[in-house]
């Protein structure tokens, strides 16, 4: 289940708003995967909904990545205190900052 709830991350209304149709779109999509009649029509359904949302969870963590590294710089922060602000632990913020960094290596 996908949860609607605010994170206390104090998003915006317009991105709660956003949030609330995404959320309403992917269990639209999930009913209507499992009420498709016909296993193999329901399996490509599905199968294109497991690319989509693939595919989104891979760009939105890249975007997280990239800002875990402008809050830490723009704070000047150790990596505890990013930790502190983003909600991970000192040793998951090290890690993002790691792979930030390796992203935008050539």
């Amino acid at each position: 289940m996908i949860s609607g709830a605010d994170s206390g991350t104090g998003s915006s209304e317009q991105f709660s708003e956003t949030r609330d149709r995404v959320t309403r779109v992917i269990a639209d999509a999930l009913a209507e995967v499992e009420s498709t009649p016909g296993e193999e029509a329901a399996f490509a359904q599905a199968s294109w909904l497991v690319e989509t949302l693939r595919h989104a969870t891979i760009t939105t963590g890249a975007v997280r990545l990239k800002l875990a590294v402008r809050i830490q710089e723009s704070g000047r922060l150790s990596l505890s205190q990013l930790g502190q602000r983003i909600g991970v632990s000192k040793a998951r913020a090290a890690e993002m900052i790691q792979a930030a960094k390796r992203k935008d290596s050539p």
